[in-house]
Protein backbone atom coordinates (compact mmCIF):
# COMPACT_ATOMS: atom_id res chain seq x y z
CA UNK A 1 0.00 0.00 0.00
CA UNK A 2 2.69 2.50 -0.25
CA UNK A 3 1.67 3.81 -3.69
CA UNK A 4 -1.11 5.31 -1.46
CA UNK A 5 1.43 8.23 -0.36
CA UNK A 6 0.82 9.80 -4.11
CA UNK A 7 -2.52 9.80 -4.18
CA UNK A 8 -3.98 13.22 -3.46
CA UNK A 9 -4.98 13.83 0.10
CA UNK A 10 -8.96 13.65 -0.61
CA UNK A 11 -8.07 9.71 -1.75
CA UNK A 12 -5.54 9.02 0.76
CA UNK A 13 -7.96 9.60 3.43
CA UNK A 14 -10.61 7.60 1.93
CA UNK A 15 -8.20 4.54 1.57
CA UNK A 16 -7.12 5.22 4.93
CA UNK A 17 -10.40 4.78 6.56
CA UNK A 18 -11.06 1.87 4.95
CA UNK A 19 -8.56 -0.26 6.05
CA UNK A 20 -9.10 1.34 9.85
CA UNK A 21 -12.81 -0.05 9.42
CA UNK A 22 -11.95 -3.02 11.57
CA UNK A 23 -8.85 -1.91 13.36
CA UNK A 24 -7.48 -0.23 16.39
CA UNK A 25 -5.39 3.25 15.99
CA UNK A 26 -2.87 1.95 13.87
CA UNK A 27 -0.84 2.82 10.73
CA UNK A 28 -2.00 1.53 6.84
CA UNK A 29 2.12 0.56 5.98
CA UNK A 30 4.57 1.24 8.79
CA UNK A 31 7.47 0.96 5.90
CA UNK A 32 5.80 3.18 3.89
CA UNK A 33 5.09 6.04 6.48
CA UNK A 34 8.81 5.76 8.27
CA UNK A 35 9.81 6.19 3.87
CA UNK A 36 7.23 9.12 3.73
CA UNK A 37 8.56 10.45 6.60
CA UNK A 38 12.22 10.38 5.81
CA UNK A 39 11.04 12.43 1.93
CA UNK A 40 9.03 14.67 3.91
CA UNK A 41 9.94 15.40 7.99
CA UNK A 42 6.63 17.69 8.08
CA UNK A 43 4.65 14.83 7.09
CA UNK A 44 3.34 14.44 10.82
CA UNK A 45 1.95 18.08 10.55
CA UNK A 46 -0.04 17.08 7.58
CA UNK A 47 -3.69 16.70 9.52
CA UNK A 48 -5.29 14.01 6.45
CA UNK A 49 -1.68 12.01 6.70
CA UNK A 50 -0.96 11.81 10.38
CA UNK A 51 -4.52 10.96 11.54
CA UNK A 52 -5.86 8.61 8.96
CA UNK A 53 -2.74 7.01 7.04
CA UNK A 54 0.41 7.49 10.22
CA UNK A 55 -1.30 7.80 13.17
CA UNK A 56 0.74 5.83 15.06
CA UNK A 57 3.77 6.86 13.12
CA UNK A 58 2.88 10.09 14.12
CA UNK A 59 2.11 9.54 18.00
CA UNK A 60 -1.64 10.19 17.15
CA UNK A 61 -2.76 6.89 19.18
CA UNK A 62 -3.62 7.31 22.41
CA UNK A 63 -1.54 4.84 25.14
CA UNK A 64 -3.09 2.65 27.16
CA UNK A 65 -1.63 2.60 31.23
CA UNK A 66 -1.91 1.49 34.32
CA UNK A 67 -4.68 3.05 36.63
CA UNK A 68 -4.06 2.29 40.24
CA UNK A 69 -3.30 3.84 43.68
CA UNK A 70 -2.44 2.30 46.59
CA UNK A 71 -1.07 3.38 49.97
CA UNK A 72 1.68 1.20 52.13
CA UNK A 73 4.90 -0.20 52.05
CA UNK A 74 4.86 -2.72 49.23
CA UNK A 75 2.99 -2.12 46.13
CA UNK A 76 -0.14 -4.13 45.12
CA UNK A 77 0.18 -5.25 41.59
CA UNK A 78 -1.67 -3.06 39.07
CA UNK A 79 -4.38 -4.62 36.69
CA UNK A 80 -6.83 -1.56 35.89
CA UNK A 81 -6.17 -0.08 32.84
CA UNK A 82 -7.03 3.27 31.27
CA UNK A 83 -7.03 4.54 27.55
CA UNK A 84 -5.06 7.92 28.14
CA UNK A 85 -5.68 10.80 26.56
CA UNK A 86 -4.10 11.64 22.81
CA UNK A 87 -0.27 13.26 23.93
CA UNK A 88 -0.44 11.99 27.43
CA UNK A 89 2.38 9.29 28.95
CA UNK A 90 2.27 6.32 31.24
CA UNK A 91 3.97 7.45 34.79
CA UNK A 92 4.27 5.42 37.49
CA UNK A 93 4.65 7.66 40.73
CA UNK A 94 6.09 6.88 44.30
CA UNK A 95 5.31 9.77 46.93
CA UNK A 96 7.14 8.78 50.22
CA UNK A 97 6.41 11.04 53.68
CA UNK A 98 9.65 10.98 55.64
CA UNK A 99 7.26 12.06 58.73
CA UNK A 100 5.37 8.60 58.57
CA UNK A 101 7.03 6.59 56.58
CA UNK A 102 4.04 6.23 53.92
CA UNK A 103 4.58 5.59 50.21
CA UNK A 104 1.57 6.41 47.46
CA UNK A 105 2.19 4.33 44.56
CA UNK A 106 0.25 5.84 41.76
CA UNK A 107 -0.09 4.57 37.96
CA UNK A 108 -1.86 6.70 35.57
CA UNK A 109 -1.78 8.76 32.67
CA UNK A 110 0.36 11.85 32.80
CA UNK A 111 0.83 14.89 30.78
CA UNK A 112 4.73 15.84 29.63
CA UNK A 113 4.57 18.79 32.04
CA UNK A 114 4.35 16.26 34.81
CA UNK A 115 7.02 14.49 33.51
CA UNK A 116 9.17 17.42 32.59
CA UNK A 117 9.05 17.90 36.80
CA UNK A 118 6.95 21.35 35.53
CA UNK A 119 3.88 20.09 37.41
CA UNK A 120 5.63 17.88 40.58
CA UNK A 121 4.69 20.65 42.80
CA UNK A 122 0.84 20.72 41.58
CA UNK A 123 1.06 16.45 43.01
CA UNK A 124 1.86 17.06 46.14
CA UNK A 125 0.83 20.47 46.90
CA UNK A 126 -2.03 21.02 49.38
CA UNK A 127 -1.39 17.35 50.93
CA UNK A 128 1.80 18.44 53.01
CA UNK A 129 4.57 21.13 52.37
CA UNK A 130 6.43 19.59 49.09
CA UNK A 131 9.62 19.93 51.27
CA UNK A 132 9.04 17.40 53.91
CA UNK A 133 7.97 14.49 50.65
CA UNK A 134 9.98 12.54 48.61
CA UNK A 135 9.14 11.41 44.59
CA UNK A 136 10.15 9.49 42.41
CA UNK A 137 8.69 9.21 38.61
CA UNK A 138 9.08 6.96 35.68
CA UNK A 139 7.60 8.20 32.62
CA UNK A 140 7.27 5.93 29.17
CA UNK A 141 5.57 6.07 25.82
CA UNK A 142 4.50 2.31 25.26
CA UNK A 143 1.14 1.00 26.34
CA UNK A 144 1.44 -0.68 29.77
CA UNK A 145 5.07 0.14 30.65
CA UNK A 146 4.13 2.06 34.15
CA UNK A 147 3.90 -1.07 36.05
CA UNK A 148 5.49 -1.00 39.65
CA UNK A 149 8.01 -3.15 38.13
CA UNK A 150 9.27 -1.09 34.80
CA UNK A 151 12.64 -0.78 34.32
CA UNK A 152 12.23 2.76 33.03
CA UNK A 153 15.17 4.62 34.35
CA UNK A 154 13.56 6.71 36.98
CA UNK A 155 14.71 9.83 39.32
CA UNK A 156 14.52 10.11 43.19
CA UNK A 157 14.67 13.58 44.25
CA UNK A 158 14.38 14.60 47.84
CA UNK A 159 12.46 18.25 46.98
CA UNK A 160 14.32 19.76 50.20
CA UNK A 161 18.41 20.17 49.57
CA UNK A 162 20.59 19.37 52.03
CA UNK A 163 21.67 22.31 53.97
CA UNK A 164 25.31 23.14 53.64
CA UNK A 165 27.68 25.00 56.12
CA UNK A 166 29.07 27.03 53.02
CA UNK A 167 29.45 27.73 49.66
CA UNK A 168 31.65 25.45 47.42
CA UNK A 169 32.95 27.42 45.05
CA UNK A 170 35.10 24.88 43.26
CA UNK A 171 31.54 23.94 41.69
CA UNK A 172 30.95 27.72 40.86
CA UNK A 173 28.72 28.20 43.86
CA UNK A 174 28.75 31.77 45.15
CA UNK A 175 27.57 33.39 48.30
CA UNK A 176 25.51 36.63 48.02
CA UNK A 177 24.22 38.65 51.30
CA UNK A 178 21.18 40.77 52.23
CA UNK A 179 20.24 41.78 55.44
CA UNK A 180 22.55 39.45 57.58
CA UNK A 181 21.73 36.68 55.73
CA UNK A 182 23.59 34.48 53.28
CA UNK A 183 21.99 32.68 50.00
CA UNK A 184 24.60 30.46 47.79
CA UNK A 185 23.94 30.52 43.80
CA UNK A 186 25.59 29.36 40.54
CA UNK A 187 24.25 30.64 36.91
CA UNK A 188 24.19 27.80 34.76
CA UNK A 189 24.64 29.60 31.10
CA UNK A 190 23.35 26.74 29.18
CA UNK A 191 19.88 26.72 28.30
CA UNK A 192 17.54 23.89 29.36
CA UNK A 193 13.21 24.14 29.63
CA UNK A 194 12.21 24.52 33.14
CA UNK A 195 11.74 21.24 34.64
CA UNK A 196 15.01 19.81 32.74
CA UNK A 197 16.92 23.05 34.32
CA UNK A 198 15.41 22.08 37.84
CA UNK A 199 16.31 18.74 37.84
CA UNK A 200 20.13 20.06 36.97
CA UNK A 201 19.72 21.76 40.01
CA UNK A 202 18.88 18.91 41.70
CA UNK A 203 21.74 17.06 40.69
CA UNK A 204 23.81 19.76 42.75
CA UNK A 205 22.26 19.70 46.21
CA UNK A 206 20.43 22.17 44.94
CA UNK A 207 17.08 23.61 43.55
CA UNK A 208 15.85 26.87 41.43
CA UNK A 209 17.18 30.08 43.21
CA UNK A 210 13.66 31.17 45.29
CA UNK A 211 13.38 35.33 45.62
CA UNK A 212 10.99 35.42 48.15
CA UNK A 213 11.79 39.22 49.33
CA UNK A 214 12.65 42.26 47.92
CA UNK A 215 16.21 42.35 50.01
CA UNK A 216 16.97 38.77 48.29
CA UNK A 217 15.79 39.76 44.47
CA UNK A 218 17.78 43.07 44.85
CA UNK A 219 20.71 41.26 46.16
CA UNK A 220 20.25 38.41 43.12
CA UNK A 221 20.12 41.42 40.74
CA UNK A 222 23.25 43.14 41.51
CA UNK A 223 24.95 39.76 41.18
CA UNK A 224 23.56 39.37 37.75
CA UNK A 225 24.53 42.54 36.53
CA UNK A 226 28.36 42.27 37.73
CA UNK A 227 28.12 39.18 35.46
CA UNK A 228 26.42 40.74 32.84
CA UNK A 229 23.48 38.58 32.42
CA UNK A 230 21.74 40.32 29.51
CA UNK A 231 18.79 37.76 28.29
CA UNK A 232 15.79 36.27 30.86
CA UNK A 233 17.07 33.36 33.04
CA UNK A 234 14.99 30.93 34.98
CA UNK A 235 14.53 31.11 38.49
CA UNK A 236 12.07 29.07 40.87
CA UNK A 237 8.54 30.09 40.86
CA UNK A 238 5.60 28.44 38.57
CA UNK A 239 2.11 27.79 38.77
CA UNK A 240 0.47 25.58 40.85
CA UNK A 241 -3.51 25.83 40.34
CA UNK A 242 -5.92 26.79 37.62
CA UNK A 243 -6.34 29.86 39.03
CA UNK A 244 -3.26 30.45 37.75
CA UNK A 245 -1.58 31.29 41.21
CA UNK A 246 2.18 31.40 41.21
CA UNK A 247 4.27 30.24 44.14
CA UNK A 248 8.13 29.64 44.94
CA UNK A 249 9.66 26.42 45.51
CA UNK A 250 9.60 27.10 49.22
CA UNK A 251 5.55 27.20 49.40
CA UNK A 252 5.51 31.11 49.75
CA UNK A 253 3.21 32.40 47.50
CA UNK A 254 4.15 35.55 44.21
CA UNK A 255 1.13 37.52 43.80
CA UNK A 256 0.50 38.71 40.80
CA UNK A 257 0.38 42.27 42.62
CA UNK A 258 3.84 42.18 43.54
CA UNK A 259 5.94 44.80 42.42
CA UNK A 260 8.13 42.55 41.27
CA UNK A 261 6.71 41.89 38.38
CA UNK A 262 7.70 43.64 35.17
CA UNK A 263 5.49 46.27 33.00
CA UNK A 264 2.17 43.87 32.67
CA UNK A 265 3.42 41.13 33.52
CA UNK A 266 2.12 38.26 34.37
CA UNK A 267 0.74 38.04 31.06
CA UNK A 268 0.48 34.81 29.94
CA UNK A 269 0.81 35.16 26.37
CA UNK A 270 2.67 32.15 25.46
CA UNK A 271 2.84 31.52 21.91
CA UNK A 272 1.17 28.53 19.63
CA UNK A 273 -1.41 28.56 22.78
CA UNK A 274 1.25 28.01 25.45
CA UNK A 275 0.28 28.58 28.94
CA UNK A 276 3.60 30.74 30.34
CA UNK A 277 3.60 28.77 33.91
CA UNK A 278 7.64 29.74 34.82
CA UNK A 279 9.28 32.26 36.29
CA UNK A 280 11.88 34.23 34.48
CA UNK A 281 14.28 37.63 35.43
CA UNK A 282 14.36 39.90 32.70
CA UNK A 283 17.69 42.34 32.31
CA UNK A 284 15.64 44.26 29.72
CA UNK A 285 12.60 44.84 31.76
CA UNK A 286 15.04 46.15 35.06
CA UNK A 287 15.38 42.45 36.29
CA UNK A 288 11.87 42.34 37.06
CA UNK A 289 9.93 38.69 37.11
CA UNK A 290 8.21 37.86 33.85
CA UNK A 291 6.05 34.38 33.25
CA UNK A 292 7.54 32.49 30.55
CA UNK A 293 6.39 28.97 28.41
CA UNK A 294 8.05 26.48 30.69
CA UNK A 295 8.93 24.47 27.95
CA UNK A 296 11.39 27.66 26.56
CA UNK A 297 15.16 26.84 27.03
CA UNK A 298 17.06 29.69 29.04
CA UNK A 299 20.08 29.74 31.34
CA UNK A 300 18.75 29.09 34.76
CA UNK A 301 20.02 30.18 38.45
CA UNK A 302 20.40 27.33 41.20
CA UNK A 303 19.99 27.64 45.09
CA UNK A 304 21.92 25.85 47.66
CA UNK A 305 20.28 26.03 51.11
CA UNK A 306 23.19 27.26 53.94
Amino acid sequence: MRHVFFFIKGQLAMIACISHVNSACADIDVIACREQAAADPNMCQDPVLSTTACPSYCKKCPLTCYHCQTTGQNNVPCTTQKTCAVGEQCVYREITDPLTGSTEHISTCASNKVCLGQELMQVVFGRRSINTRNVAIQCCSSDLCNAATTTTTSIRTTMTPTPTSNCDSSNNYHQLSYINKRFCIKIHNESKEWGVARHACMLENADLVVLDSHDKHAAMTSHLRSVHILSDIWIGALVVDKTRSFYWLNNASLPSHSTEWGRGQPDDTGDNHQHEDCVTIRPQDGFKFHDRTCFTQLKFICERTL
